[in-house]
């Protein structure tokens, strides 16, 4: 159980000095079987010794299995009877360990079961003003609410992106506070905090007012910012997304631009990266995560940001542009872009070059989706030639990449598809043989012999790689890849973090 404790760091769902008295206080005994169960599911990955002759009946897949059983069958009883708190968090640390795997269809599911439960608990409204509410906040059990509520809105954002769909949460009806630190918490101190507001440009101003210094507070708000980029950077995927023409880039994003910059001036500096070393020992491991989560969402911000650009506007002109006779020009709004893309990948690689490589192990697990973007970023870069990125640079950057996230699939268990996917985009582009100018520098024309599209060159790949069972792609996503490469088929393979 200690195990638990010391190395969660994505999320804090417990009050910890009144934790034995949580657990004593559990009358159902499935209940709590499935709560310890699903503890352990997590903290076995630190305990458990491979070479041990128990090591089956104690590693997290044994616990992770028990504890879905259990968390079923405790469901199930409780019929009509009000939801217990305890249940919740079990159901939330079970689809924890289903989302690292991949945003399938059981984990997406799963995280409408939560949303569905927390509305019915009400912790959408744990702070919403009433006759009776005093003037300061409440009790740790109040705290411990917000802490699951914020724990189920970081999952609906991340799985909702990942799959380019609708969140299940409703931002706008909102009352819940976001939390605070841990040590105030745990001291039962009392602190005030605020709601987060739906327009990012306000966000951060709201929790900068409030003085709540909590980085999971800080990490909410950057995430949110970064959702809002990626509802306007993918506006083909989102029917409610304001139409824009093709081309232009959507007037909001610079609007986010400008909040992210903001956002970054007024972190607390404790929350700061500022390129120092995280050593993610024992007495820093909460400390170094917190600044690596919101680095990386930082990083990942700017890539929502910037997307738009680089992989539509940019997309569209060179697949309309190259041809035998005439090859693709960046232009100085296309190169800004790239260069504010290809610096937040940097910035991540600096990152991961500033932690030991152990620390895969002490970050969350979703945050390798974003290393698979700057991967890939690395990987699409090199297309446009020297005018864009040192192919020897982007090549080193890759390799630390894609060890980062090999580290990642090793012990988290996380998707192989994000490898799989990168070493698809690696193909086509290493056989690109176009080079592109910036700004109409000189370009040398391409083969008209070679075929136009990667499809055309691996048609029999593709068909097998989408009957692949792991590759669990929506149907409607199949039509895109016949697409030039430059064009929407792009689109596709850079798909923040790939869907197994």
């Amino acid at each position: 159980m200690n195990a638990y404790f010391e190395n969660m760091t994505s999320f804090s769902l417990f009050h910890r000095p009144s934790f034995d008295a949580k657990l004593t206080s559990i009358s159902s005994p499935v209940q709590l079987q499935a709560l310890v169960a699903s503890m352990f599911s997590f903290s076995a990955r630190f305990t458990n010794t491979q070479n041990s002759p128990s090591s089956r009946s104690t590693s997290p897949r044994h616990f992770y299995r028990l504890a879905e059983n259990l968390t079923d069958a405790a469901v199930k009883d409780c019929a009509d009877e009000v939801f217990p708190l305890c249940l919740l968090q079990s159901l939330i640390l079970v689809n924890f360990q289903q989302l690292t795997e991949g945003v399938r269809g059981r984990a997406w599911r799963s995280i409408g079961t939560c949303v569905r439960i927390a509305y019915e608990l009400q912790l959408h409204l744990v702070d919403k003003p009433s006759p009776n509410t005093r003037n300061s906040p409440n009790t740790s059990l109040d705290e411990e609410k917000r802490r699951a509520w914020w724990t189920i809105w970081e999952f609906d954002v991340f799985a909702s992106t990942i799959r380019r769909l609708p969140t299940a949460i409703d931002w706008k009806e909102n009352e819940t506070w976001l939390p605070i630190d841990d040590e105030l918490w745990f001291a039962n101190s009392c602190v005030r905090s605020c709601k987060l507001d739906p327009d990012p440009a306000a966000a951060w101003k709201l929790l900068q007012n409030s003085g709540n210094k909590s980085a999971k507070a800080w990490f909410v708000v950057v995430n949110a910012l970064m959702r809002c980029a990626h509802l306007l950077s993918y506006p083909q995927a989102y029917a409610a997304a304001s139409s824009v023409e093709a081309g232009e880039v959507p007037p909001g994003l610079d609007v986010l631009a400008n909040s992210l910059y903001c956002l970054s001036a007024a972190l607390p500096t404790d929350l700061v990266y500022r390129g120092e070393f995280l050593k993610f020992s024992p007495g820093s491991l909460h400390t170094d995560s917190s600044k690596h989560g919101i680095h990386v969402m930082t990083q990942l911000s700017r890539f929502m940001i910037n997307h738009y650009q680089v992989f539509d506007s940019t997309a569209r002109k060179l697949g309309e542009k190259v041809s035998p006779t005439n090859s693709a020009v960046l232009t100085s709004l296309d190169q800004v872009a790239w260069n504010h893309y290809l610096n937040a990948a940097s910035e991540i690689v600096s990152l991961i070059r500033n932690c030991p490589p152990s620390h895969v192990q002490y970050v969350n697990p979703f945050l390798a989706s974003t290393i698979w973007l700057a991967a890939a970023a690395q990987v699409a870069s090199k297309s446009f030639g020297s005018a864009l990125v040192d192919s020897r640079v982007a090549d080193s950057n890759l390799d630390v990449l894609q060890t980062n996230l090999n580290g990642s699939v090793s012990f988290w268990g996380v998707s192989d598809t994000l490898k799989i996917n990168l070493g698809i985009l690696e193909s086509p582009v290493s056989n690109r043989p176009e080079e592109v100018s910036v700004q109409g520098s000189h370009t040398q024309a391409p083969n008209p012999r070679v075929p136009n599209t990667w499809m055309d060159r691996n048609e029999g790949y593709v068909h097998n790689m989408w009957a692949d069972s792991r590759l669990d792609l929506n149907s409607s996503f199949v039509p895109d890849m016949n697409l030039n490469l430059w064009g929407w088929g792009m689109e596709e393979l850079m798909n923040y973090g790939g869907i197994e």
